[in-house]
């Protein structure tokens, strides 16, 4: 079960990191109009049509609250980002300080096809760049390698990453064909051609959306930046029992009867004052379900926080012990939730840990300038003899 589900989750992760680019490719080489555009009122994130996986990401306060956050104590790095966007806007025209927010849908999360890299069942909506302009600039693009078809009055242009990267100096990208279209004045669709027309269709009023459901449990935490909600698939689920013995933790039948009952799940990551808020959750069938699965995980945090004291008193470092100590797991009605708030301190703390964990190649170095010296008083024993 675990290998399965790790699979299915790095390939996800790559196939929208994918995505991301692709949209950062694309909006980048779009230049922007002046200030004064009329901003879209939609929500990006319920102009994703009906799909299993859902994202949202707020890059608004990602670059003005998060990154200033993390970089506080570097202001050197600080001062690159903001040249290099800077020098971004100056080449291409674009502002990527205009870009709101991003939403990702995947349609059918079937490990297979999300790990062959072929096709991609997903889109990715970008708002907050200039949107009508990107058609002209594909078209008097020759060497884009484009191809165009029309769906409901709109033109989609589709191409291959990598004849586009070729011109763009992109990285390679996982996915065969990628296609793209304006939904309104400022926002870009971009993914696959059949969630392309249905991402249009929710647009213009018709088709199906992604589900309230869903919405609602990506937008569980009202002061997330990133956060992500999906249905876990039947399959999966199933091999949870399948794959009893499998498990590197002792858990009981009743736990992977339960968690094999989990149907959705959902994460966010929040801003606070003085660092970031985390929550995790997971839906299961019914509320026993539930309990069993949180009352698993306290035992498991339990056991966690007693490996983190006595690691304490080895190394006297309290960061981790706290961070295990903050995790508070609870259920609401069906759902199991899991949250933690980590400071800023905290997180140098547990950098600096992880930093001296690491071994020294001086040290490695040292011992072996030792190893020969203890050969030579061998061989001068040996004379002895």
């Amino acid at each position: 079960m675990l290998i399965n589900f790790r699979r299915t989750s790095r390939a996800l992760a790559a196939n929208a990191a994918a995505l991301l680019i692709m949209a950062a490719v694309i909006s980048a080489n779009v230049p922007t109009r002046p200030a004064t555009i009329a901003q879209a009122s939609a929500d990006p994130l319920t102009m994703l049509p009906a799909s299993d996986f859902v994202m949202v990401v707020d890059v608004q306060r990602i670059l003005n609250e998060m990154v200033p956050q993390l970089l506080a104590s570097n202001q050197t790095a600080l001062g690159q980002m903001n040249a290099a966007l800077n020098d971004l806007q100056v080449k291409t025209g674009i502002d990527a300080r205009g870009v709101r927010r991003i939403a990702i849908g995947i349609r059918g999360i079937d490990p297979k096809i999300l790990a062959s890299g072929e096709s991609f069942p997903g889109v990715v909506i970008v708002q907050g760049i200039d949107a009508d302009k990107l058609l002209n600039l594909i078209q008097q693009d020759a060497r884009g390698g484009a191809t165009q078809t029309q769906y409901a009055g709109r033109t989609i242009n589709t191409f291959t990453p990598d004849s586009r990267g070729a011109k763009t100096g992109t990285i390679k990208m996982p996915i065969s064909k990628i296609s793209f279209t304006a939904l309104d004045a400022n926002t870009v669709v971009v993914g696959d051609l059949p969630l392309v027309e249905a991402a249009i269709d929710v647009s213009d009023g018709r088709g199906t959306r992604v589900s309230d459901e869903l919405v609602a449990l990506a937008t569980r935490n009202q002061n997330a930046v990133i956060s992500l909600a999906g249905n876990v698939p039947p399959a999966l689920a199933a091999q949870a029992l399948a794959a009893r013995g499998a498990s590197p933790l002792p858990v009981s039948d009743e736990f992977v009867k339960a968690a094999s009952s989990i149907k959705q799940f959902f994460a966010s990551i929040g801003l606070t004052a003085s660092g970031y808020n985390f929550l995790m959750g997971a839906r299961a069938a019914n509320s026993v379900e539930a309990k069993t699965v949180s009352d698993t995980l306290a035992a498991f945090k339990a056991l966690a926080a007693m490996h983190a004291s006595s690691a304490v008193q080895k190394s006297g470092d309290k960061a981790f012990r706290e961070m295990i100590e903050g995790i508070q797991i609870s259920t609401v009605g069906d759902d199991v939730e899991i949250k933690a708030e980590v400071t800023h301190a905290s997180i140098n703390d547990l950098t600096k840990l992880a930093l001296s964990a690491r071994p020294s190649s001086t040290s490695a170095a040292s011992v072996n300038k030792r190893q020969p010296a203890r050969r030579r008083g061998v061989r001068r024993g040996a004379r002895r003899r």
